[in-house]
């Protein structure tokens, strides 16, 4: 049965409809990803408590740290603050590619490449691969234009990113949680000292004080556990980005996307409250 001409155009305008609606698809699920992993990415207390958990540790051993040691913790402390930057301006180019802001794409990789091209932020190549990013053209007239450069910077990056979600996850898990067990250790060997007191006002005061800082201490163990796995959920949802970006359709992908940003948002929900 042939169509009459206006049922082809109807045909041909609402298959360019679905076109439309599909590309926005994914362009929102790519913005939504990148708004949240931005959101979590720049959490500052743990970076902020590398400098306080030595403090506190030694306070509980009866001492002072000193002023040297303090210093290459606050300078521990600037590297992962520098490398935070590096991943939340470049998350924030890509919400600004997803909502067709060219002025806040333009800043928001800029800042990304200049952070990520700092001494020991990331290595030469990782460093180089954001920096080649800043180069792109943003011409976001249409979706077209902006799936292409959201892909052309997701897969130049991705390597990049890998590389800086994974540090980070690193220094949190390994790095900064040495420092709390450190601290746990200080709590435990005042524990003891108190229990061979013959004085039972000490020994009472001293469980009261040591019982809300072990509250406190499992809760900070709570967070850090709650953000590496947000850093590591970044890192994975990039790379499903750089895998399948433009090859999904809409549908399935929305839904891949979708599964990494509800994993954030309940993440950064534990470490808000």
């Amino acid at each position: 049965m042939k169509l009459l001409p206006e049922k082809i155009l109807r045909r041909g305008l609402l298959f360019a409809a679905a076109a439309v609606l599909s590309g926005c698809a994914n362009l929102n699920a790519v913005r939504d990803f990148a708004a949240e992993a931005e959101s979590i990415s720049s959490y500052q207390t743990i970076p902020a408590d590398f400098v306080n958990a030595n403090v506190r540790r030694q306070a509980l051993y009866g001492r002072d740290e000193s002023v040297d040691k303090l210093q290459s913790y606050k300078d521990y402390q600037e590297l992962f603050v520098a490398r935070q930057a590096v991943l939340t301006t470049y998350m924030g180019a890509l919400v600004a590619v997803a909502d067709d802001d060219v002025i806040n794409y333009q800043k928001n990789i800029d800042a990304a490449a200049n952070a990520a091209t700092k001494a020991d932020v990331l290595d030469k190549s990782s460093a180089d691969l954001i920096a080649s990013a800043a180069n792109l053209v943003a011409k976001l007239a249409t979706d077209g234009a902006r799936r292409k450069l959201l892909r052309d910077i997701v897969t130049r990056c991705d390597p990049a990113i890998q590389e800086l979600t994974s540090a980070l996850a690193e220094t949190v898990s390994n790095d900064y949680v040495a420092f709390l067990n450190g601290e746990d250790r200080a709590a435990d060997s005042l524990r003891e000292d108190a229990a061979q007191s013959q004085n039972l006002g000490l020994k009472r005061l001293t469980h009261y004080t040591l019982r809300e800082h072990a509250i406190e201490l499992a809760q900070r163990k709570e967070s850090a556990a709650a953000y590496a796995k947000a850093l590591a959920k970044i890192g994975a949802g990039h790379a499903q980005l750089a895998a399948h970006i433009g090859d999904f359709s809409a549908k399935q992908f929305v839904a891949e996307i979708k599964g990494y940003q509800d994993e954030l948002k309940s993440l950064e929900k534990q470490l808000r409250n």
